[in-house]
Parts: structure tokens; C-alpha cells; sequence
């Protein structure tokens, strides 16, 4: 939400009421936030994305509907998207993403080098209303957030697509369509796009770079880490 002044997007963040919570006890939008959570913002989405036209829609929020996104901000190495995860500041540095509960980090915290550390990676919609995947205000690994896929288990690093590689409370795994998930809870979340053989990555400090999907796994998780204090040589 903060980000949105600027990105041209100042009128419709000061229409944010930041005293209620987007979503109240109960799954509902508070009203006075519905607006601004539709909203659709032409700078997160991705033009190859064939699902981001289509907004969240979702029976336990009262049916209110959410606008989408294709860029999610690093949680680092973390496992676990909700509520309950563990502080950026009590989170070891090798696992310290850009972005984090409570906080995120600050140009000094980027030991590794912000030319070294992904702060967004790109992510992909899902491919019904009903998944929230890709959907910019919902704070949630996988929907918002990338993290966790650390290749404990199923999850491969970029375009990782297959059944069970995302683990997003509500997703809908279809992974004939590179967007196979796990719906039990959210867990972690691979960046993902519809560009062959990678994905774009906004780096540190600025630059955006395309990242090969066939990465050295060991580099990509060194990429979403900014305490780490890995040598990754060229990528």
C-alpha cells in the first residue's frame, strides 16, 4: 500500500483508511477500503498474463473483489505466509528477504549487496477468481509475497509449476498450466511468469534483470537473501 504514491497512485492512497484493517475479523473488506482494494493498477500487471484480468473473487470476504499483480516482494528463504510467521528481525540473515513481517529491509541491512539480492520477483495470477494468487493487497505469501521455496519438498525454484510447488490456502493447482499449488495453507510461493525459459527480477538497486529458470538452484536461493553472506559469482 505505501508504495502506491509513487507510483502515480497517490489520490487512490489517500482514499486508504489506514485505521481499519483491509480485512476484518471474519473475512469481510471493511467499507470504507473497498474501492481502493478493486482497484486495478496498470504498473502490476504483466501483459502476458492471461488470468490477470480477472479480479478476486471470494465467498468468505463477502464477495468483494480484488485487483490483481504480477510482482511480489521477497520474503527471503521464510516458510509460512501468514499471520503466524516469524518477524523479519528475528529471522536469521541468510534467510532475511527485502521484505518482511514487521518490517522490511533498509539499504544497510542488504549485506550482500543490492546488486546480489532480488527485492520483486515476477508471479503469476491464478487461474480461476477464486484464487488468490497475484492479488496486490492481500499480504500473503505466494499472493503478494515470494518466499519459502527452498527446495524442501516440491518446490523448484522459477516456473516451478507443478502440483504441489506453491502452497497457497484457496489456490486452485492446475499444473497443465504451470500453476499447480497446494491449497491446505499457505507455505511458499516461486516466482513465475509466462515468458520462456525465466522470469524478470527487480534487483536491490533498481535494476531489473532476467533470471534463467535452469538458475542453479543454490544461486537462486542465495539471490532472495540480503544477510546471507554467499559468493555468487555470475548469474
Amino acid at each position: 500500500m505505501s508504495i502506491l504514491p509513487q507510483i502515480d497512485q497517490a489520490p487512490l492512497f489517500n482514499q486508504y483508511n489506514p485505521t481499519l484493517p483491509l480485512i476484518r475479523t471474519g473475512g469481510v473488506v471493511a467499507d470504507s477500503n473497498n474501492h481502493v482494494v478493486n482497484a486495478v493498477i496498470p504498473a502490476f500487471l504483466c501483459p502476458s498474463d492471461p488470468f490477470n484480468s480477472n479480479k478476486l473473487v471470494r465467498s468468505q470476504m463477502g464477495n468483494i473483489e480484488m485487483g490483481r499483480n504480477n510482482y511480489g516482494g521477497v520474503l527471503g528463504r521464510e516458510r509460512g505466509g501468514g499471520n503466524a510467521s516469524t518477524a523479519w528481525s528475528n529471522q536469521p540473515g541468510d534467510r532475511r528477504g527485502a521484505f518482511g513481517h514487521g518490517r522490511s529491509a533498509q539499504f544497510r541491512d542488504f549485506v550482500d549487496g543490492t546488486s546480489n539480492t532480488v527485492a520483486i520477483w515476477e508471479l503469476r495470477v491464478g487461474p480461476v477468481p477464486t484464487d488468490p494468487r497475484g492479488t496486490w493487497a492481500l499480504g500473503r505469501n505466494g499472493v503478494s509475497l515470494i518466499g519459502g521455496c527452498d527446495q524442501v519438498g516440491d518446490c523448484n525454484g522459477i516456473n516451478d509449476g507443478d502440483n504441489g510447488a506453491a502452497d497457497v490456502q484457496g489456490c486452485s493447482s492446475q499444473p497443465a498450466l504451470g500453476l499447480g499449488c497446494w491449497s491446505g495453507g499457505d507455505g511458499q510461493g516461486a516466482p513465475a511468469s509466462q515468458h520462456v525459459g525465466g522470469c524478470h527480477a527487480t534487483m536491490g538497486d533498481g535494476a531489473v534483470r532476467f533470471i534463467n529458470e535452469n538458475i542453479d538452484f543454490t544461486i537462486h536461493r542465495n539471490l532472495n537473501s540480503v544477510s546471507g553472506g554467499e559468493v555468487l559469482g555470475e548469474f
